[in-house]
């Protein structure tokens, strides 16, 4: 009975975040760089939304700028923040995951996301694995959110199409043909 009472529950937990995602609370544990969490009430119930920190929010207006706009990668864009001296909200330095994921963050814009990392389970071994893998854009819910936008909506998908087009290069692997970006096919370009 009481692993039936659980998972009820459970289920009304997930239903009430549900409800405060779509009326457009933020309910993140970690506030975004850029924002800090305030807490305001809405009747009878307390909302958790998010505030510009306007000398954050410059430097977050900065990436986005020189990701689109000067041609930069997310390991020079750090190396120029760790330069200036500017510090991030969770650790000493600025790191290229730290951008990459701050560049595909939807809640720059104004909007709220639920559902971008489900926990998977999975058996492996016959033990239960618990992962969290990132989902599309396509595949989790966004809603509009009661905070302020840093970035305009336009920018945001000028960075998406850029990502998209970047192509990943592994530095530590070796090139098998010797001939590999000396010759080019004339039909596909490869």
């Amino acid at each position: 009975r009481s692993s039936d009472y659980l998972e009820y529950t459970k289920k009304i937990m997930s239903r009430g975040k549900l409800i405060a995602i779509s009326e457009g609370c933020y309910i993140g544990t970690h506030r975004p760089y850029g924002y800090k969490k305030i807490k305001y009430k809405e009747g009878r119930r307390t909302c958790n939304t998010l505030e510009i920190v306007e000398s954050e929010a410059e430097v977050v207006r900065m990436i986005f700028d020189l990701y689109i706009n000067s041609g930069m990668g997310f390991d020079k864009i750090a190396n120029h923040l760790n330069e200036l001296g500017i510090k991030p909200s969770l650790c000493d330095k600025w790191k290229r995951h730290t951008l990459q994921d701050m560049v595909s963050n939807i809640t720059y814009t104004g909007k709220v996301r639920w559902n971008y990392r489900k926990t998977v389970r999975s058996i492996v071994n016959q033990e239960l694995v618990k992962s969290r893998p990132r989902t599309k854009l396509s595949e989790y819910l966004v809603f509009e959110g009661k905070h302020d936008a840093i970035i305009s909506d336009e920018i945001f998908e000028l960075a998406q199409q850029k990502r998209g087009k970047n192509i990943p290069i592994r530095k530590n692997k070796a090139i098998v043909n010797p001939l590999a970006g000396v010759f080019h096919c004339a039909k596909c370009g490869k």
